[in-house]
Formats: structure tokens, C-alpha cells, sequence
């Protein structure tokens, strides 16, 4: 009965109903072992004399296919007669084992497929309130990975906004003896009335300035639990109608097989994926989800007298006629690997001057059909 003519979907074939992932994250377990890599800047580099030094420089351009191309340069030069102090970054790096649970993301480092780095989410911006009083610890981290802690105390805010983990201070037992802890700037926030407690903290556990790596050994699994939003064209070839009573008058149940192409917008309610490191290189294996969502299609009716027996102006024999409709719905689906299949619910709302007359015109009863879409989105980027 329908027929779509949806022109932004009439360029894609049965094959292509591929959704895009919006947004998406993983949890990251605390059993996993996550090394945490901050960067000393400006470190001393003691150089002896005579001795050989190679600077690698690297060049980013593009090619005639728009894709990035890295030309490295290296060259050498000899120290001279005392030692030369150079500066330089410094890496030091922590495991956050049996502390590394969080959600994040995850990446393939673009030159080294062996390397997954786990892209923790930014903690919620946190406001201390005018005219609040707190103490700022800032931690700077020696080579040796001693610490350094630099207390600012007694400031007042202003409003001050800081992207921090908040913990009440009945809370402190949550972080205060663990081993990430002691490399993470924090803030003391004092009670409004009496400064000599503390209200609540303020913590810095993932900070941004630090790369995070999934550390793993060749064949190690790790499952992931996963959040995410996906759109994309989805088609809902099968729809079922009941049949009921309109204006006094009776219509029959209906099957109805077309294309029904439409723009569905869905969220992972639970899924599960799964990693290998394998070989030096990361393998993903197959996912599963079970998503909730909403579409919207729109489409044509071809009205005759058949579908419109129980309209105000029913058509007559060889009488027929052609609307608009738009169709809202709801719908479950389950993916497996990047199939997904589901159950739908929808609701037919005619337009056009006749389009009152079809019988299936704005039911408050939805139609049943069967979903089907393609996702060709790995849940880490690479």
C-alpha cells in the first residue's frame, strides 16, 4: 500500500542501511591494567662530551587523496668538548590497577597498531559557590615518581569552575588511600561555617594532560560493557495492521510488505563487544546490544475504496486517489556483529485533502512490524 518517496533515502540500496554512532563509550574494569603516562617537561638532560645526538623531526602533509602523510626527518650532530645539558620531555608512567574503572573511549594509535588508548570521559564542571574559601593541592611528579605538592591555601571563589570528580567528605575513604590518589591534584572545599572542616573534595582522577594505554598480553580478552547513540536509515519490511471499527463502520486486519525505508535514532540500553590483542595488533570480536529507539518516515498512500470504507467521503469503485503520510514510531532492536533486527510500533497520520479517509489514519492503536539495519561502526575508532 505504502510507497516510499523519501528522496534522501532513495539513494540508498537494502546493503547500505548503515547506522552512525553519536556518541558512544565503553566501561573500562578495575581488573584491567591501564598504564597512565604523564610527561615531566623541561626535564635536564645530562649529554657527555663526544657524545652522538639524533633529532627526528616530523612532517605532516597531505596527499593528492587528502590523507595525511608523516615524513620523517633525522639528523645527527656531535657534542662538544663538556657536557651539554639539554632540555627535553621526560615520560614516567603508572599502572592504575585495581583502580582503572571508568567509562572512556577507546583508540588505535594512529603509527602503532599494538597501542590502545583509553580516552577516559571529562568529569561534570563543578562550580564552588561565591565567596566559598578551599585550598588547592597541585602535585608535580618527580622522575623518580616522588611527588612534590604545591598547597595554595585559603583561596575564595569567584565562581570557580574546575572539572573534577566530587566526593563528599564522608566519602574520603573512596580515593584517599589509593594509589592513583597520590599522583592527582585535588581541592579542599571548606564548610561554609565552620573553616575548619571540610565540606567536600574535589579530585582530579583522570586528568587530561596524561595518556592512558590498555596494557595487554599476546591473546589477552577483554570484554567491554558499551553505552551508545546510533542513527541511520533503517527499513521495516513486514507491518502488521489490526482490524477494528471507525466512524460506525468496520476495517479488516492487514499484512503489508514494502521497502519503508525511515531515519531511526536509537540507544544501547545494555551491549556487550569484545577485545583480543593479538599478534601486536588489536582484534575486535562480536558484539552484541539490545538498543531502544524512535524513527520517522515519510511516504505515500494510494487510497481506493477498499481502505477507505469507513472515511467521511469513502471512494467509490475505480476511484482512487494519493496522500502523504507520515509515520512516527518506537521500536526494540537486537544486534548481533553489526545486524540488527527488531520489533516496531508505529502510527499512520495522513495529510493531503482526502486523508482523513484511510482507514488507518492516526489509529490510536500502532501497527507491528519487523526492523532491520546495518551498522558498520567498530565501537573503538581507529
Amino acid at each position: 500500500m505504502h510507497k516510499c518517496v523519501i528522496s534522501f533515502l532513495l539513494s540508498f540500496s537494502f546493503s547500505t542501511l548503515a547506522q552512525t554512532v553519536l556518541k558512544q563509550r565503553i566501561w573500562v574494569r578495575n581488573e584491567y591494567h591501564v598504564n597512565k603516562i604523564s610527561t615531566i617537561k623541561n626535564f635536564p638532560y645530562p649529554v657527555p662530551q663526544g657524545a652522538k645526538l639524533k633529532t627526528v623531526s616530523e612532517i605532516k602533509t597531505k596527499d593528492e587523496n587528502d590523507l595525511v602523510v608523516i615524513n620523517t626527518v633525522t639528523s645527527e650532530i656531535v657534542v662538544g668538548d663538556t657536557t651539554t645539558i639539554i632540555q627535553g620531555n621526560k615520560e614516567i608512567d603508572f599502572d592504575l590497577y585495581p583502580h582503572s574503572g571508568g567509562w572512556a573511549n577507546l583508540a588505535i594509535d594512529e603509527r602503532d597498531p599494538s597501542i590502545m588508548h583509553v580516552n577516559y570521559l571529562l568529569n561534570h564542571k563543578n562550580t564552588i559557590a561565591k565567596g566559598r574559601k578551599y585550598h588547592i593541592y597541585d602535585k608535580e611528579i618527580k622522575p623518580d615518581k616522588t611527588v612534590d605538592t604545591i598547597i595554595l591555601q585559603n583561596r575564595i571563589s569567584v565562581g570557580d569552575v574546575y572539572m573534577y570528580e566530587k566526593f563528599k567528605e564522608k566519602n574520603r575513604h573512596k580515593f584517599e588511600n589509593k594509589e592513583w590518589f597520590k599522583y592527582a591534584n585535588y581541592i579542599e572545599v571548606l564548610n561554609k561555617k565552620d573553616t575548619t572542616k571540610i565540606d567536600y573534595f574535589l579530585v582530579d582522577h583522570f586528568d587530561r594532560n596524561s595518556d592512558y594505554q590498555l596494557i595487554a598480553q599476546n591473546r589477552d580478552f577483554f570484554p567491554f560493557n558499551t553505552h551508545k547513540w546510533d542513527v541511520g536509515p533503517i527499513t521495516i519490511p513486514i507491518k502488521y495492521r489490526m482490524g477494528g471499527k471507525k466512524n460506525g463502520n468496520s476495517y479488516d486486519h492487514e499484512f503489508t510488505a514494502d521497502l519503508n525505508l525511515g531515519a531511526f535514532v536509537g540507544w544501547t540500553l545494555w551491549g556487550k563487544t569484545r577485545l583480543r590483542y593479538e599478534g601486536e595488533k588489536w582484534v575486535s570480536l562480536t558484539p552484541t546490544n539490545f538498543q531502544i529507539g524512535g524513527f520517522l518516515s515519510l511516504s505515500t498512500a494510494t487510497l481506493d475504496t477498499a481502505n477507505t470504507n469507513t472515511g467521511k467521503n469513502p471512494l467509490k469503485v475505480n476511484e482512487k486517489s494519493t496522500i502523504g503520510v507520515i509515520t512516527p514510531g518506537i521500536g526494540l532492536m537486537f544486534g548481533i556483529a553489526n545486524v540488527n533486527i527488531g520489533l516496531f510500533g508505529g502510527w499512520d497520520f495522513g495529510y493531503g485533502p482526502e486523508s482523513t479517509n484511510l482507514n488507518y489514519h492516526a489509529l490510536p492503536v500502532p501497527w507491528i512490524g519487523f526492523g532491520l539495519s546495518y551498522n558498520l561502526n567498530a565501537f573503538y575508532s581507529k
